[in-house]
This record gives structure tokens, C-alpha cells and sequence, in this order.
């Protein structure tokens, strides 16, 4: 089977054909245009037209979370640093605890990190994830699930 993008005469498709009513690989009899073929069932032969399907969901979101730019990353970065230096002041180093993954944190907790240094927790982003503000920029580390989870942004 070849990818939708490329499909031509004789390839094969897998379609839910109609009259043998389960998914079944079928032969591409004609493209009549962009996104449409005419499409025979290689089980009972049968003929019919057949629309592509559109990207899902799922297809788009992950291109929305496809792997950012160098120069996009870079100002992400440099954002984040200017966002540790505005808070850093604040932080009461005395009061980190150092970072484990079987602890469980809270948004605003201070951890101390073997190889990234203090940082702060600046959100859960899933029931075992948090995203911990470091000097060098933002990290995601694994964590046990809190009691009750917080989702707001410090």
C-alpha cells in the first residue's frame, strides 16, 4: 500500500466496502480528481467512488507539536531566561527541597535539581509531569501525582 498523497492505478486501499460490510483491500480502478477514485473491492468486486479522508484531529494537533525551529526555540529560551531572572530575587533558596522523582510538588515549589540547579515549579502539565522553571529555560520531569493536582500557572 503507498501513501494517500501518492496513490495511482492499481495501487491498493484499505475502505469499508458496503456490501461485504468489513475494511477490505481495495483496488484504485480510476482517480477522477483530487482526492476522489473509483475504488473495486477485491473481495466481491464491486465499484464504487471513494472520497479520501481529510486529516483528523489527531493528524493536526500533531503537526501544532511538531519539534520547534532553532530560531523560535531560541527566543523561547531566551524568554524563559528573562523569566527566571525577573523571579529569582524572590526565591528563598533555604526552603528547595531537592528534586526526586517519587516526590510530589506543587505549583510554586522550589526543588533543587542534581544537574539543572534550583527551579521552580511553574505547572502540572499531566498527572505525573510538571514544568519546572530552571535557569537555563523550562523542563518537563516526572513526579508522583499530588493529592490534588494543580493545573494553574504560578
Amino acid at each position: 500500500m503507498t501513501s494517500s498523497k501518492e496513490l495511482t492505478v492499481e495501487d491498493i486501499v484499505k475502505a469499508r466496502c458496503p456490501s461485504c460490510k468489513k475494511a477490505q483491500n481495495q483496488t484504485v480502478v480510476e482517480i477522477v480528481d483530487e482526492g476522489t477514485l473509483r475504488i473495486r473491492c477485491n473481495v466481491c468486486q464491486n465499484s464504487r467512488i471513494y472520497q479520501r479522508a481529510k486529516a483528523s484531529k489527531a493528524q493536526k494537533t500533531a503537526r501544532k507539536d511538531a519539534p520547534l525551529s532553532s530560531r523560535t526555540r531560541a527566543a523561547q529560551t531566551a524568554c524563559e531566561r528573562k523569566e527566571w531572572a525577573s523571579l529569582r530575587p524572590g526565591m528563598q533558596t533555604e526552603k528547595a527541597v531537592p528534586y526526586c522523582m517519587a516526590g510530589t510538588y506543587h505549583v510554586r515549589d522550589l526543588v533543587q535539581h542534581l544537574s539543572f540547579g534550583l527551579g521552580l515549579v511553574t505547572r502540572q502539565t499531566g498527572p505525573c509531569k510538571i514544568e519546572v522553571l530552571f535557569q537555563e529555560g523550562k523542563k518537563l520531569l516526572c513526579c508522583q501525582k499530588p493529592a490534588s493536582a494543580e493545573k494553574d500557572v504560578y
